[in-house]
């Protein structure tokens, strides 16, 4: 599944049966496809989450809680959404869509999948790490043995260092409900110097986040 590329056209593959990557040129066009879809779906803003808005409404909000300073399209190098979610979105923008929102809506209608899960980055250094993140996401909704097998494994990790996890991804713009699917991809995924770095862990709890990659190298690997 491969479509033509231009800086608003990503490359798009099936890594995962189900999970569907779009990959693009440039962080610009990544960030202003999937800024509104993926506040649709997890903005911490209950004016934003779940309901029709336009992109000026959503940088005046996301400016007045970030000491007005509107830095998302520079600050995120990925994207996931489910497909019911999806789905929801452009049926409540259907009569808004901008230019980039067209180009995904044409992808997704070529996708054979009842049930997706889109996840998305840019041509980078570190994009092999990000969609390896992103993957995680991917099969926390789509395979329940391992959104379970995760879940298990973030809720035996030590009370101080889920709450240290829960403050930081809060703080940086992630909304309760996506918590413990934010936590398992990250420990999953983010290699240790940055890991240290975001949770300010010691190299001595790198077997915390061990079983994580562990599980997450499992289900791929099927």
């Amino acid at each position: 599944m491969i479509y033509e590329n231009s800086l608003n056209h990503p490359e798009v593959q099936e890594v995962y049966p189900g999970i569907i990557l779009c990959l693009y040129e440039q962080k610009f066009n990544l960030s202003s496809t999937f800024v509104r879809l993926s506040e649709f779906y997890e903005s911490p803003l209950d004016s934003i989450r779940g309901k029709y808005f336009t992109l000026d409404e959503f940088m005046d909000q996301y400016a007045l809680n970030n000491e007005n300073f509107f830095d998302y399209f520079q600050k995120w190098n990925g994207f996931n959404v489910p497909s019911h979610i999806v789905w929801k979105f452009f049926a409540t923008f259907a009569h808004e869509l901008r230019e980039y929102e067209r180009i995904l809506l044409k992808i997704i209608t070529k996708i054979e999948h009842d049930r997706f899960y889109l996840i998305s980055t840019y041509k980078n250094t570190n994009m092999s790490e990000t969609i390896q993140h992103e993957t995680a996401h991917g099969l926390f909704y789509l395979n329940e043995d391992y959104k379970k097998s995760s879940l298990e494994l973030v809720d035996n990790l030590p009370k101080d260092i889920y709450n240290r996890n829960r403050e930081w991804l809060l703080t940086i713009g992630y909304h309760e409900d996506v918590i413990p699917d934010e936590i398992q991809a990250y420990l999953s995924t983010t290699n240790d110097a940055k890991l240290f770095e975001l949770y300010k862990l010691l190299p001595e709890s790198s077997e915390l986040h061990l079983p994580f990659r562990q599980n997450l190298a499992k289900f791929i690997e099927r």
